[in-house]
This record gives structure tokens, C-alpha cells and sequence, in this order.
């Protein structure tokens, strides 16, 4: 005989659950005791509460287990609930896979959001977004996110190219946006890598750049690179990698040019 905690241990069941299955009728102690109350259960028992415990796992309720245990001889009965219980269980599963798709959508929902907020983009002023933007399509393969077709003065224009965000603005005085002159140039200047510098540092010569730096080769043969400044006042440097240094090894290479 087995006190209820040893009987529970057993059938990796909690006591509680004993209880409530004893207090709904469908499986009591083989004994207890009138003084100290203590409840027994036998190793016969083992083979029903197997069974109640695989109706449980199959999603029956205890209502539905006293009914489906006064019938398990049916063979008829315990194949139509059986059927039942699988298709309401397909019916769970299907309801689980709609929470599961939302919970999905959700989530790229909420990537694309902060994609959104998190980023880096470049700004800057030129005497006409929307003419730049024709020159860099030209030049580089970009794609372009947005552009208005306001007067001259009002427009902008925003493309990627290679993954970085470019956000132009006509200049436009009334709003203190100044786009680069000779007489004050621009101080920055924008570091492309192409997959072929000769062909783009050609496309830039051919639709108005003006060359700075012809296409060189450095560091032994394992980089080009070109400069040019656009009709708008912005320098590009062009870069054509072929083969990567470590910070170490162009030191070196440095050191030896010296």
C-alpha cells in the first residue's frame, strides 16, 4: 500500500490532483484510514490512473473522463470520442497557428518600426535636388526613396545608395539653407566604394564633374581611387577595392612608401 505523497511520487502526479480526482469520483484511495484519515492506494490502482492520466493528456475534462471511463468496453463510444477530441485538438492547434501568425506579423511590424526610427541619414543642400538627383542616377546606382516637384527652392529629394540614406534640399536663403559656392566650399566630402571605378569615374566626367584626382592606384596595388567635385559644390571620392588590409599591413605600407 502507498500513502497518497508515495502514490503521487510514483505516478509523477501531485497530491492535489489525487484529491481532485477523488472529490469528483472517478478515482478514490483504495483505503483510508477513519482515525487518521490517511489515504492508501495499491498497485492495482496503477492501470486506471494510467488511464485517467491519458484521457487528461488527450484534453478530456474530469466531467468527461467519468462518462468515457464507464465506457472504455464501448468500443464504439471510445472511437467517436476519441475522434472528437482529435478534432478539437486540430481545432486548437489551427487557433494556436493564427495567434502564433499574428504574433509574427507583430514582430516585423515592430522591426520595421524601429528600423525606422534607428538609422543614419546624410543631408545636404544643393542649388537644385531634383538636377542632382538626375547627375547621380546617372553615376551611381541609386534608388530613390522620394522627390518633390515643387518650384526650385522648395524641393527635396532622398535616395539610398549602397545601403546609406542621401536627403537633399534645394538652397533656399529664406530658410538658411546654403547650398556649397567657391567662395566657400564645401568641407566634407562623400567616400564611395564601386565595383568599377574606371566606368563611374568616366560617367561622372561625362555629365559635368570636374576631376580632382585621377584614378590611382595605392597601397601596393590592393586599392584605386579617383576624386571628383560635382557641378553642386561636393567632392566624391571614388574607392575600387581589390584586395583588404588590415590596419597593421597598411601601416606598413605606409611606412615603406616614407
Amino acid at each position: 500500500m502507498y500513502q497518497i505523497g508515495q502514490f503521487a511520487k510514483l505516478m509523477d502526479i501531485s497530491p492535489r490532483m489525487l484529491r481532485h480526482y477523488e472529490k469528483a469520483g472517478i478515482f478514490v484511495p483504495n483505503e483510508i484510514d477513519k482515525k487518521t484519515g490517511y489515504r492508501y492506494y495499491s498497485a492495482h490502482q496503477i492501470p486506471l490512473l494510467k488511464q485517467i492520466l491519458l484521457l487528461r493528456d488527450s484534453g478530456f475534462k474530469v466531467e468527461e473522463m467519468a462518462e468515457t471511463l464507464r465506457k472504455l468496453k464501448d468500443a464504439s463510444f471510445l472511437e467517436t470520442i476519441l475522434l472528437r477530441k482529435r478534432d478539437q485538438s486540430r481545432h486548437l492547434i489551427q487557433m494556436e497557428e493564427q495567434k502564433i501568425k499574428k504574433i509574427n506579423q507583430q514582430l516585423v511590424a515592430l522591426k520595421e518600426e524601429k528600423q525606422m526610427i534607428k538609422g543614419t541619414e546624410i543631408d545636404f543642400i544643393v542649388s537644385d535636388s531634383l538636377k542632382a538627383l538626375a547627375l547621380y542616377k546617372k553615376v551611381f546606382e541609386i534608388e530613390v526613396v522620394e522627390a518633390t516637384e515643387y518650384p526650385i527652392g522648395m524641393n527635396e529629394a532622398v535616395f539610398q545608395l549602397y545601403g546609406t540614406r542621401f536627403h537633399m534640399l534645394d538652397a533656399n536663403e529664406e530658410y538658411g539653407l546654403k547650398a556649397p559656392t567657391q567662395e566657400h566650399p564645401n568641407t566634407i566630402w562623400f567616400n564611395i566604394t564601386v565595383e568599377n571605378i574606371e566606368e563611374t569615374h568616366q560617367l561622372a566626367m561625362e555629365n559635368g564633374c570636374q576631376e580632382v584626382q585621377p584614378i590611382t592606384e595605392m597601397m601596393e596595388g590592393a586599392l584605386k581611387n579617383s576624386l571628383f567635385v560635382d557641378p553642386y559644390g561636393y567632392m566624391w571620392m571614388l574607392h575600387q577595392i581589390y584586395q583588404e588590409l588590415s590596419f597593421d599591413e597598411r601601416i606598413e605600407i605606409l611606412e615603406n612608401e616614407l
